[in-house]
């Protein structure tokens, strides 16, 4: 069987689209192991190359329903550059022709704000991302280190100079996997820049080192409004491009900002 697949990136993040929203589609959604197609389709030389594998499907409780599978095959339960992908594929291509889209995480349900050009483009999409929540900062080794739910695990770290000359490659994998933060975690670097603008690398587990993470930066984000008396509209800067994250602090959803783009469509062997 041919699989057919779009291609998408937001801020360098890149993903595999499977459509599975018509239903008779969605008959192979429990027929199919996704997992491994995740990792065989996500590798970078012998399979398309990708972060992850996203597929879209229906929903009895929102407009459509994101499941989303990172390289190694492990799932996830939200991807906030990935949903605002999402966001430009189902307006565009005629699935949900709606301005604010609801959709079905494994971490809730998210609404997504299509900014949306002569009714026909997606220009950007902004995320309600939910409540974050923060725990008690830790001590690991030489690291400074907050623990912050997305809907998926956080560890945040700030550092005194540019992440670009951070050994990330080295600590990610030391935190992602680190007992002390009790499960597997995303791992942020953050430099602060301004009183409005953070610089950061970060560790995705379950992918390594990637471009952009779009609840890791609101993840860094949050902590750098909380920890250092930053501005409530922080653009964080990315391998990958720049997004902007907003918080009005404690009790409060965060909302993440930036573009989304086709790279193509086409047909995988299955």
């Amino acid at each position: 069987m041919n699989l057919k697949f779009t291609k998408m990136q937001a801020t360098g993040n890149d993903y595999i689209f499977v459509n599975l929203f018509d239903a008779d589609d969605f008959k192979i959604f429990n027929e199919t192991n996704w997992s491994q197609i995740a990792i065989r389709l996500s590798d970078r030389h012998f399979g398309i190359g990708s972060d992850g594998l996203i597929l879209i499907c229906p929903s009895d409780i929102a407009d459509c329903y994101m499941r989303m599978f990172n390289a190694d095959g492990s799932e996830g339960a939200m991807c906030g550059n990935g949903i605002r992908c999402l966001g430009k594929y189902v307006y565009e291509r005629g699935l949900i022709k709606k301005h604010i889209i609801c959709v079905e995480t494994k971490s809730g349900i998210r609404t997504l704000y299509l900014d949306i050009e002569d009714e026909m483009y997606v220009k950007s999409v902004c995320v309600d991302m939910g409540v974050p929540v923060l725990s008690s900062s830790l001590e690991i080794g030489s690291f400074f280190v907050t623990p912050v739910s997305m809907g998926n695990p956080h560890a945040v770290c700030f550092v005194p100079n540019s992440p670009s000359e951070y050994p990330v490659e080295k600590w990610g994998p030391f935190l992602e996997c680190h007992p002390q933060l009790g499960e597997r975690s995303n791992v942020e670097f953050v430099q602060i820049v301004s009183h409005n603008k953070i610089c950061l690398r970060i560790w995705e587990r379950g992918s390594k080192e990637t471009l952009s993470c779009g609840t890791g930066a609101c993840a860094a984000a949050v902590c750098a409004i909380q920890q250092k008396g930053m501005e409530n509209k922080v653009l964080a800067e990315v391998p990958g491009g720049t997004l902007t994250i907003s918080w009005n602090g404690n009790g409060e959803a965060v909302f993440l900002s930036g573009p989304a783009e086709f790279i193509c469509d086409a047909f995988a062997a299955n």
